[in-house]
């Protein structure tokens, strides 16, 4: 499939109809993308001869330099921001006192920024917004409540940030240094309403929890998703 037919395959996915700003911002991303595939199949008949940390190392740090989608990949936690995805409901993780406030809390110890696009300056579209803060960030994090991933007409609902995630910022980059976090909200006998949460914590190995609404935050949750969140860190020593 051509750059163009795939920037307007995520143009209608993201507005369905067309958009000229995004359409223009999606071909600029397919051709980024395409770059670093080429060069990454240059880089792979030199990868057998180094240690796996070596081969990250300078891949990262020549995609960083390369690729116009992104922030810097960042050295330490403090230079880390974290791109948060909810339903935002009253009685959701968003309210005061709940489990976004309290994740963003435990993990501003760390210097770790987490990312809530719930507001815009006058006369911004949210929704360029929420996708442009997305690109900013270095990792995903996923509230998965029950009625996580429902396809709504908001243009940037759940499951469309999940895809634009998947589909435009980990192709430009990894998964492996642009990581999916799942943290499951309900208990493992229940089942997500929507299938593309069932889909996603289904298949998904970082899948957390769970954090059922209105509980303590479980002990183990917090070092599980920094160690997950590390992924997008530029390697700062190499193995002996």
């Amino acid at each position: 499939m051509s750059f163009e037919c795939r920037a307007l395959a995520h143009v209608y996915h993201i507005h369905g109809s067309f958009h000229e700003e995004t359409y223009e911002r999606a071909i600029e991303l397919e051709h980024a993308a395409s770059r670093w595939h080429g060069y990454a199949q240059l880089m792979q008949a030199n990868a057998d001869s180094l240690s796996p940390a070596q081969s990250r190392l300078g891949a990262d740090r020549r995609l960083g330099s390369s690729l116009p989608l992104g922030a810097p990949l960042p050295s330490s936690r403090s230079e880390l921001q974290v791109f948060a995805s909810m339903r935002f409901r009253a009685d959701g993780p968003n309210r005061p006192g709940g489990e976004v406030g309290a994740l963003a809390s435990a993990l501003s110890r760390y210097g770790v920024t987490l990312r809530v696009v719930d507001s815009t300056p006058v006369g911004t579209s949210i929704t360029m917004e929420v996708f442009r803060v997305m690109e900013g960030c270095h990792a995903f994090v996923a509230f998965g409540t029950k009625d996580y991933g429902e396809e709504t007409m908001n243009p940037a609902a759940t499951d469309k940030e999940v895809a634009f995630w998947q589909g435009v910022v980990q192709r430009a980059h990894s998964p492996a240094t642009r990581p999916l976090v799942l943290i499951r909200m309900l208990p493992f006998d229940e089942e997500f309403d929507h299938l593309p949460a069932r889909l996603l914590f289904g298949t998904n190995a970082l899948a957390l929890g769970p954090w059922t609404p209105g509980s303590p935050m479980p002990n183990e949750l917090l070092p599980a998703v920094l160690k997950a969140i590390d992924g997008a860190l530029v390697p700062t020593s190499l193995p002996v």
